[in-house]
């Protein structure tokens, strides 16, 4: 990594994500290329170009519109290609509504040049063979449990932020885990996370309470996008004493919220940003229904 060069324009791309000088750039391109294998392993494809004396492949990303990180993260990601690797990658033409993609919605896309330094993240790195997938096999990459926690946090937030949400009403982090379960569960141990493990049909999914997910932070500061602030709120939210009545006056309160027809997740984001103290998706359930009649 220290023979690599940022491209020219990446400080002035980073500058809005939090990198002010090329010094500190400088010294965060190593952590921020632990971020490009955390969206490898997440939202990126990764095709192989051809074989002419070395082995290459690109990263691309087709994001969509509808989901309001899109940009955000793939601007982000761009700009740690860049200045990690010295690629440069860079935004292509959106995609247009398709029904048979992932999403209905139009999406922004980006694509770096093939180059051999990522087929050596996808195999050295990541430990995949030929012929493997990250949506089917685990990665193989147990050193990361030994790099320095700045590295082992910008990986985490790769992942994160390419396939991880905030559940307000369970006051949960969560992230889809499989096919890497193994991984995640030593890392996490490995940084002193408490986490649940939970399997759903098809998928693997781990959950960590807000305040703890905060402290690593689960999600990208640098990138400010909606799940680090739903994050921020929830854990940083108060919470009424068990088994003690909640104050009509805060009932009162959040009335206005209860009436709107939104998602009870969202419900309860509402009031933890409102308050300032955040109350379960079954109890807003509760007084949803008397507010509603």
């Amino acid at each position: 990594m220290e023979q690599l060069s940022p491209t020219e324009e990446v400080l002035d791309m980073m500058n809005p994500l939090g990198c002010s000088s090329r010094k500190e750039l400088n010294s965060e391109r190593v952590d921020m290329f632990g971020f490009v294998l955390g969206v490898m392993m997440g939202d990126a494809s990764k095709p192989e170009r051809g074989r002419f004396r070395f082995p290459s492949r690109t990263i691309s990303l087709t994001l969509s519109h509808a989901k309001p990180n899109s940009f955000k993260l793939g601007e982000f990601t761009t700009n740690c290609v860049n200045a990690s690797l010295g690629l440069a990658m860079h935004r292509i033409a959106d995609a247009p509504s398709s029904e048979g993609r992932f999403t209905t919605a139009e999406c922004f896309r980006w694509l770096s040049p093939a180059s051999p330094l990522l087929a050596w993240a996808f195999h050295g790195c990541m430990g995949y063979k030929e012929g493997e997938r990250t949506t089917y096999d685990p990665a193989r990459m147990d050193w990361i449990l030994n790099a320095p926690r700045s590295f082992q946090t910008q990986f985490f937030q790769g992942m994160t932020e390419s396939d991880g949400w905030v559940d307000a009403g369970a006051d949960r982090a969560k992230f889809v885990s499989s096919p890497n379960e193994r991984l995640f569960n030593a890392l996490l141990n490995c940084i002193d996370i408490p986490y649940k493990l939970y399997a759903q049909p098809s998928i693997t999914r781990i959950e960590v309470p807000t305040e703890k997910a905060l402290t690593i932070p689960f999600f990208s500061e640098k990138m400010a996008t909606n799940n680090y602030e739903e994050l921020v709120i929830m854990a940083t939210a108060k919470r009424f004493e068990e088994r003690i009545p909640i104050p009509e006056q805060f009932i009162k309160q959040i009335e206005p919220i209860l009436r709107q027809n939104k998602e009870y997740n969202r419900i309860c984001l509402d009031i933890a940003s409102t308050t300032g103290y955040k109350i379960s998706s079954e109890t807003v359930k509760k007084y949803k229904q008397l507010a509603d009649t």
